[in-house]
């Protein structure tokens, strides 16, 4: 339970089990508090912070482009630095230049809630080679702070057919675990979970060319990641089998 002052949002983030508080002031240092309850154990938590640089005491919008291209199965999304309280979509512009085409031509598009601090923004891609989009400062509203000047996101549509399949495929049916696909160079990373009972196949499409490396998890636990073990409980750490070979 969180002490007064109280968050106005909280986001749990499941991939690295930790949660995300955001508070509404415009203070550059202060202090918060929380009460931790564990079965029988209570505990305060402060945590007493502050800015050293001004400018981060401001609306920050990123957007999920990569190289200025939207790539072939993403959606174009925009994350921000705190909660958004307003999003007008009547305000923004979003105008496509299709194939074969010299003249720009106004788009519809729809705006999902998908978090407190990120909207995605759908529209039919088919047949689109660039898009135009103009989000100005009144259209966007934050947790405490606005948008201080337009957001100009210019960008390549791409296509499938230029993405490929990956087909991993095993010789037996590994026992339970998951299997890691990586690339550094394109920070991608895919976990694919074998059962131990049939699945000894998987499909992976819409992949940036590259070069992938694998490592299998063999998962004990079945908590989907690797476990380290314990010495104070006689707990081996979990096996992994990495492979050599990299798939480009």
């Amino acid at each position: 339970a969180f002490l007064s002052p109280k968050p106005s949002h909280v986001i749990w983030n499941h991939s690295k089990d930790s949660l995300s508080a955001f508070y509404e002031s415009d203070l550059s240092s202060g202090s918060l508090s929380a009460v931790l309850n564990i079965s029988d154990k209570r505990d305060t938590i402060t945590k007493k912070y502050f800015f050293k640089d001004k400018k981060e005491l401001q609306f920050k919008a990123y957007n999920s482009l990569v190289n200025k291209k939207l790539l072939a199965n993403d959606t174009l999304k925009l994350r921000a630095n705190e909660p958004f309280t307003f999003f007008d979509k009547g305000s923004i512009s979003f105008e496509i230049l299709k194939e074969k085409d010299t003249v720009r031509s106004p788009l519809d598009f729809e705006v999902i809630n998908y978090s407190p601090t990120e909207r995605h923004i759908f529209f039919d891609k088919k047949n689109v080679e660039k898009a135009f989009v103009n989000i100005p400062p009144a259209a966007i509203q934050g947790l405490n702070y606005a948008l201080t000047d337009s957001m100009k996101l210019d960008f390549e549509v791409q296509k499938e057919k230029e993405t490929g399949v990956m087909i991993v495929e095993f010789d037996t049916i590994p026992a339970y675990g998951v299997l890691v696909i990586t690339s550094k160079s394109l920070n991608y990373e895919e976990r694919v979970v074998f059962d131990g009972i049939e699945k000894s196949t998987h499909r992976i499409e819409f992949l940036q060319p590259g070069a992938y490396s694998f490592h299998y998890i063999y998962d004990l636990d079945k908590n989907g990641k690797w476990s380290t073990g314990s010495i104070f409980k006689d707990l081996e750490a979990e096996k992994i089998e990495w492979f050599n070979a990299k798939s480009t």
